[in-house]
């Protein structure tokens, strides 16, 4: 079987899973799906599957944004206040901040990867009608992932490398070169191998074709050459008499 792939679409924004399919055609498809075939396939799958996260759900920063409020104001407290039960308020206040504040994240980052799942689930289930109309030609589309690098511009890096939420999940390569490691989606599409044409002869394997070496005689006595043809010697003397 051969295979080929359909990429995604970077996604314009954060409320995207990851986007669409690309309408690339894949060059090795011809003779196997017609082109107006695949864009029509991969619109009719775009269109059925693109979905966005409910902007309400984006309220669930605010339980982060009045963390991070608290933080400040209970630290603002600690180092103008120099009496002692003032103090332990506002480390009250710092540590009820940072709760909300990691409770926030946690509460949208669940959120997202359930609405992820469920836009995965709709593309496999889109998938499968696909299948079917594709299933008498041998040809099936199924939806893959890998992991990519992705590489971070050194400007980028040296601005932002002191703040510590920004280097999480930061490696670095063998030339020191920082990237994030993501995980792309994809269609790879399985059909059958093209089949050879009768009219063509194959060698079998480890069988080696020698070509005939031909050597030139111009001795002085007359011209000729000789051949060495499957192991058979041939001669030809010019100064033979016909």
């Amino acid at each position: 079987m051969d295979t080929a792939r359909v990429k995604t679409l970077r996604s314009s924004g954060c409320t995207n899973s990851f986007g669409s399919f690309e309408l690339i055609f894949p060059h090795n498809l011809h003779g196997i799906i017609e082109p107006i075939e695949f864009e029509t396939t991969i619109k009719t799958l775009n269109s059925r599957c693109h979905s966005v996260l409910d902007k309400k759900y984006f309220l669930l920063f605010l339980i982060s944004l009045v963390g991070v409020i608290l933080t400040i104001v209970g630290i603002a407290k600690t180092v103008n206040s120099m009496d002692a039960s003032q103090a332990g308020g506002s480390f009250a206040l710092i540590a009820i901040g940072f709760v909300l504040m990691f409770l926030g994240c946690c509460i949208y980052g669940i959120v997202f990867a359930v609405f992820k799942n469920k836009v995965l689930n709709k593309i496999r289930a889109e998938l499968d009608l696909i299948n079917v109309h594709f299933g008498s030609r041998r040809i099936s589309w199924n939806l893959e992932s890998e992991v990519v690098r992705k590489y971070i511009p050194m400007d980028e890096y040296n601005v932002h490398k002191n703040n510590e939420a920004y280097r999480m999940g930061i490696k670095f390569d063998h030339h020191q070169r920082p990237y994030k490691e993501e995980t792309v989606h994809f269609i790879e599409i399985q059909f059958p191998a093209r089949s050879i044409p009768a009219n063509v002869n194959v060698l079998p394997v480890g069988v080696q074709f020698t070509v005939p070496q031909v050597h030139m005689n111009t001795a002085s006595s007359g011209m000729g050459f000789s051949s060495n043809i499957g192991g058979s010697h041939i001669s030809l003397d010019m100064n033979s008499n016909f």
